[in-house]
């Protein structure tokens, strides 16, 4: 039958779950320091986006292609964000806990953190694909990220809360984290995130790359 063939759509769903499940492993290993989540979240994307432009030539020498070429970049853009995302935490923290300060004031300081908090989760969302994508500098990095972000809002909510639902059920439904979610996550996860993303990223990016039908890039990186 046609749907069993080596071609067929059965055996190019499980080698996607295959590559997925190799490219997880290879972001979890990656990631064990914590401090280079950054150069793994960007291989991540870097593979993410061949297999959505059906590109792939080898989940391993591809990730580890671009995590030695983005490292230095990747890192510092990881740690950065990681270090703003800890200061705005622990920051709520203090307001929520400290009663030194008035509740009124309390209350607006919360709102811009969380604003500021959802700044931050929007250029990051982008960030390390577009590392992934383009060569610059890493001001310029962030600066496009943000643009992009803004200028594709609804391409950026899809993907954060595609990105946040594993945290809700942490939060909300801890015991669903525990049972399903973290051993799925463990799994292929954190890649099929990354998967999805890089189907919306594909087509969000084609705006700002020259092709044959698009000579010339609307905006330069």
């Amino acid at each position: 039958m046609h749907f069993l063939r080596i071609d067929g759509p059965v055996f190019r769903f499980l080698e996607t779950v295959a590559n997925l499940l190799l490219l997880n492993l290879c972001f979890l290993v990656c990631s064990l320091p914590i401090v280079t989540i950054g150069p793994a979240l960007t291989a991540t994307y870097y593979v993410a986006l061949k297999m959505i432009r059906k590109e792939e030539s080898g989940i391993f020498k591809n990730f580890f292609h671009s995590f030695r070429e983005n490292f230095k970049q990747g890192l510092l853009l990881g740690l950065g964000v990681m270090v703003l995302a800890a200061v705005l935490l622990v920051d709520m923290q203090v307001l929520t806990y400290s009663p030194a300060i008035p509740e009124a004031i309390s209350k607006v300081l919360m709102v811009v953190i969380g604003l500021l908090l959802l700044i931050l989760a929007m250029i990051a969302i982008y960030l390390f694909a577009v590392l992934a994508q383009f060569e610059n500098a890493t001001k310029e990095l962030i600066k496009w990220s943000a643009i992009v972000a803004l200028r594709h809002l609804p391409v950026t909510l899809i993907c954060l809360v595609i990105a946040a639902v594993p945290v809700l059920c942490m939060i909300f439904i801890p015991a669903l984290f525990l049972q399903t979610v973290m051993p799925l996550m463990l799994l292929l996860g954190f890649a099929f995130i990354a998967y999805l993303h890089a189907y919306f990223y594909v087509r969000v990016f084609a705006y700002y790359m020259p092709s044959e039908e698009q000579p010339e890039a609307e905006e330069e990186l």
